[in-house]
C-alpha cells in the first residue's frame, strides 16, 4: 500500500500539470464552431477535414469530388478517414472534428507523459523537473498550436 502512494506522490505534480493542459484544450475544443474557426483551426485543417470526408464518401483523394489531389500528410488522413466513416460525412458535421480535435488532446497527454520521463534523464530534481514540464504544457503556443 505505501509502495502505490509514494509513487503517486512523486508523479502528481506532473499528473497535476498534464490534466490542467488536457482540460484547457478540452475546453478550447468544445467552443462554438465560430470559435474553431477564427482561434482554434486554421484553413489547411480544413483541407484535411475535406479531402477525409471525400474518401470517406468513396470520391477519392479529392477535395471538390471532382479533382484528384495530394500534397497531405498520409498518417494524419489515415486517422481522419474512419474518424468521418464513422463520425459522420455531412457537410457542415463537426463531430468528426471534435473528435479529431480530442484525439489530439489525447495525443498531448501521451507526450505530456513522455516529456516528464525525459526530464527526469536530465535531473531528478522534482521542482526542475515540474517547472519544465509547466512551462511545456501550459504555453499558451503549444495550447493552441497542438490541437489545430
Amino acid at each position: 500500500m505505501n509502495r502505490p502512494r509514494a509513487a503517486l506522490s512523486a508523479v502528481w505534480p506532473a499528473l497535476a500539470i498534464i490534466a490542467s493542459m488536457a482540460l484547457v484544450q478540452l475546453f478550447l475544443i468544445t467552443r462554438p464552431l465560430d470559435f474553431l474557426l477564427t482561434n482554434i483551426l486554421p484553413d489547411d485543417a480544413f483541407y484535411y477535414f475535406e479531402i477525409a470526408r471525400n474518401i470517406a464518401l468513396g470520391a477519392g483523394s479529392t477535395f471538390d469530388g471532382l479533382t484528384a489531389t495530394n500534397g497531405y500528410h498520409p498518417l494524419w488522413m489515415l486517422i481522419l478517414v474512419p474518424i468521418y466513416t464513422f463520425f459522420g460525412t455531412g457537410v457542415g458535421a463537426l463531430e468528426p472534428i471534435r473528435v479529431a480535435l480530442a484525439l489530439c488532446v489525447g495525443l498531448n497527454i501521451a507526450t505530456g507523459l513522455l516529456v516528464w520521463s525525459m526530464l527526469g534523464r536530465f535531473t531528478r530534481h522534482a521542482f526542475v523537473r515540474t517547472l519544465a514540464l509547466a512551462l511545456w504544457a501550459l504555453n499558451p503556443f503549444l495550447l493552441y498550436q497542438s490541437i489545430n
